[in-house]
């Protein structure tokens, strides 16, 4: 079944083990609640979805900060800009995008008594 066991569940809250921070952590457990279907093989893409989101969120806080450093604000707006690039791209292979949301597709396992 490509439906998410509840083995497999286990497996996936443990990879969480694989995140540095307690942000990306909590991006990883929303991410996991929102998309369907999820098996082994997508946990390194949304561990990776979960690390861009985290790395975008500081990186807004950062640039925030640095108001009147020009230079700075700009390098942070193109790191920031990079891994908003990268997360589009996982993120349309999901379907997760308004263009490409057509692509999901979520099977239910009937239940025969």
């Amino acid at each position: 079944s490509t439906l998410l066991a509840s083995s497999a569940a286990s497996d996936v809250y443990k990879r969480q083990e694989l995140l540095a921070s307690k942000e990306e952590r909590r991006y990883f457990l929303w991410l996991i609640k929102t998309i369907p279907n999820i098996t082994n093989v997508d946990i390194i893409p949304i561990t990776t979805m979960a690390m861009l989101l985290a790395t975008i969120s500081k990186l807004n806080a950062y640039m925030a900060q640095c108001e009147n450093n020009v230079e700075l604000y700009l390098k942070l707006l193109v790191k920031r800009n990079e891994s908003i690039t990268k997360l589009d791209m996982i993120m349309k292979s999901y379907g997760l995008t308004n263009t490409t949301k057509d692509k999901i597709f979520i099977a239910y396992e009937s239940e025969e008594g």
